[in-house]
């Protein structure tokens, strides 16, 4: 079994909260976009796994230690419905790790060994040290706040909002949710939102490109953004304009939990950060 599948289901319920594993239809649709079509044996384990109630039971135990509930939940997929073994124990284990459970296990103690004689060694030279960085100061270099809830980022010369769009934000609480769109929805909003006049007084807000939008990334920081600039960034993902060649159906969006750019089916309900050029 491929645990990269794992990790997309962890993105979709992230995304979309477990509630999403109730309409099964819809949570199988949406692991086969995050997927690609690919891992189809992992994706219907995933959704078989939840419709035989493997969520319910993982969430509602009280008593049981955790290891004797995955194991009756193994047992009962493989005997019950017919799975492999291995794969019963894989689809139960991904619901454990999705569901953040694993700390409830217990951790296999490490197996005693025979020290072994070591040789004398020279002691290694050591790295010379990092140069450190401080983040905000550079933030604070880099981004031009406009003081109309928009920024422009001076290495590119790009105008952002600072919100996603549908939030409203009071400075201090975010008040109304992001909206969600597919692609297409996306494209036909932002023909809509700038008709009817736009925001801070410009009518030109696009989707940005793959590469505009990974711009916004932060390397080595979870969530990879600067909350600073960006004030209550759902960590999902964003859409980009930038649709997936030879591929009609698919787009780039960039995940700013992670940081990382993947492409999905234009289907796919994520957010919109727009932007302009200053």
């Amino acid at each position: 079994m491929n645990n990269q599948a794992r990790q997309h289901l962890f993105q979709v319920i992230n995304d979309y909260g477990i509630d999403i594993a109730k309409d099964l239809r819809r949570l199988e649709s949406l692991l086969k976009d995050y997927t690609q079509g690919q891992y189809k044996r992992e994706v219907f384990l995933c959704v078989q796994a939840a419709r035989e109630g493997v969520i319910e039971a993982l969430q509602n135990n009280k008593h049981l230690p955790y290891e004797i509930v995955a194991a009756r939940l193994t047992k009962q997929l493989h005997e019950d419905y017919g799975l492999d073994l291995h794969a019963a124990k894989w689809a139960v284990g991904s619901w454990v790790v999705v569901l953040g459970l694993t700390n409830k296990f217990p951790h296999p103690k490490p197996l005693a060994t025979k020290p072994h004689p070591v040789k004398p060694t020279h002691a290694p030279t050591p790295p010379p040290p990092k140069k450190s960085i401080v983040i905000q100061n550079l933030a604070a270099h880099r981004y031009s706040d406009q003081g109309d809830d928009t920024i422009v980022d001076t290495q590119t010369n790009l105008q952002w909002m600072r919100f996603a769009l549908g939030q409203v934000w009071d400075g201090k609480t975010n008040l109304i949710e992001a909206k969600r769109y597919t692609w297409q929805e996306a494209v036909n909003a932002i023909d809509s939102f700038n008709q009817s006049g736009g925001f801070a007084g410009y009518q030109d807000w696009r989707v940005p490109t793959i590469d505009e939008l990974k711009t916004l990334i932060e390397r080595g920081k979870k969530p990879a953004i600067n909350h600073a600039m960006f004030p209550a960034t759902p960590l999902a993902f964003f859409w980009s304009s930038t649709p997936l060649i030879n591929v009609d159906h698919s787009a780039w969006a960039v995940y700013f939990y992670g940081g990382s750019a993947y492409w999905y089916g234009k289907t796919s309900y994520y957010h919109l950060r727009l932007v302009r050029n200053s």
